[in-house]
């Protein structure tokens, strides 16, 4: 299997065209890739334009997830033979020839992720220290690193087909919140090692909505996928309740609004 042939990837839209997609543009748009899984989250209202050849393009009104998403198109790569899967969110902008450092990477591990910082204010957002009560994002040395101590997020994570299926792949109980960090607590068990890679993403939040009731809902969803997490271990327990109150707090103080409280206490 040639290089470009290795790695299946997976892009998640909502509400984006995929000529609009930060992550497709930067990373995949005319890059000689055979196959790539769009997997369209937005209501049925929404409408999407046409696709590119090489895009196996799934729609899915009833919005089952981003783990949903990555399961289907994992199930799909390990079917067609494929090593690597690819998981892409739709706001990250990779630097030119990212994708050589994924297809130029020791093969000897099981998941690969770059560095991400945030294009507004660059601070760090992945990998993040895992070590303390209170989770934060570092940067890192590129190499190797203990997925007992740091963890990558979703977007530009490549993953062994072999190691995903043989963990199970994402929880298709997380939507969206936490379900990085599910996963990872999974697939450690098989290989406690990451590769970082040599690439300096950047994610986008100049998109994000501010306004207290589009924030409300989704902190609803986000509050639904923290009780849903399957953690083992006290102090992990203890973690990501912090991690949660945090998260609630910060809103609260934002917004001034104790409509986070009440979610997160009812």
């Amino acid at each position: 299997m040639d290089k470009k042939s290795d790695i299946f990837p997976i892009i998640v839209l909502y509400c984006c065209k995929l000529s609009e997609s930060k992550t497709y543009n930067s990373l995949l748009k005319n890059k000689g890739i055979k196959a790539i899984m769009v997997y369209d989250n937005s209501p049925q209202n929404y409408q999407q334009e046409m696709m590119p050849d090489n895009v196996i393009y799934i729609r899915d009104y009833s919005n089952r997830g981003i783990s949903y998403a990555y399961n289907t198109a994992a199930q799909y790569a390990y079917e067609h033979k494929y090593d690597r899967l690819l998981v892409l969110d739709q706001d990250t902008t990779f630097p030119e020839n990212a994708l050589d450092a994924y297809f130029n990477a020791d093969r000897k591990t099981t998941l690969w992720a770059p560095t991400i910082i945030t294009k507004q204010g660059k601070r760090p957002l992945s990998p993040a220290d895992i070590r303390k009560m209170r989770i934060k994002a570092v940067k890192l040395p590129v190499g190797k690193h203990s997925l007992y101590h740091y963890f990558p997020i979703n977007s530009g994570m490549c993953i062994s087909l072999k190691a995903y299926m043989e963990v199970g792949g994402y929880d298709e109980n997380i939507h969206l919140d936490f379900s990085d960090f599910q996963f990872l607590r999974k697939l450690r068990q098989r290989n406690e090692e990451f590769l970082l890679l040599p690439t300096l993403a950047y994610q986008d939040f100049s998109n994000e909505k501010t306004d207290i009731k589009n924030t409300i809902h989704r902190y609803s969803i986000y509050i639904k996928d923290a009780r849903k997490c399957k953690i083992n271990g006290t102090k992990e327990r203890l973690q990501h309740k912090y991690s949660v109150f945090l998260h609630t707090l910060s809103l609260t103080w934002r917004f001034r609004s104790y409509a986070f409280i009440k979610l997160y206490l009812s």
